[in-house]
């Protein structure tokens, strides 16, 4: 109505939140979310969003852009994907994400996980 003003909601109006239009995700999946699979979401759903799986910087290094180029192949046009990046090393993760950056310009983004309780434990998802 007229004169009422909508709930924000972390910093963005309900109306936004409303008129904007939803995205599909395709989950991460440690073991199943791979290139095959997310060619195969591509043709299915040719706009949905397609997350990589966690990336351990360590697997990356030393050479982050013939390690990327194996995982990404066949990927290169997609600019509805996400690469996932995990370490505990800030300056690791700040050179691989320059890499991928200037190297794979169509990642829509670039998804950081610094400092996760389970690289500390050392448990099955270790970085």
């Amino acid at each position: 109505p007229k004169g009422t003003t909508m709930p924000k909601l972390y910093g963005a109006s309900m109306a936004a939140l409303v008129s904007t239009p939803s995205e599909f995700h395709i989950a991460p999946m440690q073991c199943y979310t791979n290139q095959p699979l997310r060619k195969l979401a591509g043709f299915l759903s040719p706009s949905s969003v397609k997350w990589t799986e966690m990336e351990k910087v360590d697997d990356l290094l030393p050479n982050v852009e013939n390690a990327l180029q194996k995982r990404l192949a066949g990927e290169e046009e997609d600019d509805n994907l996400v690469l996932q990046l995990g370490s505990n090393d800030v300056s690791k993760l700040d050179s691989c994400v320059r890499v991928a950056s200037q190297n794979f310009p169509n990642l829509k983004e670039i998804n950081l996980n610094c400092g996760c309780p389970a690289i500390d434990t050392g448990g099955a998802a270790t970085y």
